[in-house]
């Protein structure tokens, strides 16, 4: 049985490199980049409560900000790039 994995879009701003750079690294092992500061990750829900509970650790709440953006599957299949990016399902990393 396959487990449920929803998509996420994160998005973020935070002020200092050190957290910055752990935030990246962090999203990284369950996504990819897509611009500086946004990742798309394909995740269950236990890896998205596991994800932002290390993020929030890291986050200054006066100056920085992350948004984590829930999309629904149908919406996924219609998003857009421009410049034209060939994006497949396959590219998002799956995490087992």
């Amino acid at each position: 049985m396959r487990k449920h994995k929803d998509y996420y879009v994160v998005a973020y701003d935070i002020a200092l490199a050190k957290p910055r750079r752990k935030v990246a690294a962090i999203l990284e092992k369950y996504g990819h980049r897509v611009n500086k500061s946004v990742f798309e990750c394909m995740v269950t829900p236990a890896e998205a409560y596991r994800v932002k509970r290390e993020i929030a650790s890291l986050v200054d709440n006066r100056t920085d900000s992350v948004a984590f953006y829930l999309i629904c599957l149908d919406c996924f299949s219609k998003i857009e790039y421009y410049p034209s990016y060939n994006h497949q399902a396959s590219t998002i990393k799956v995490v087992a």
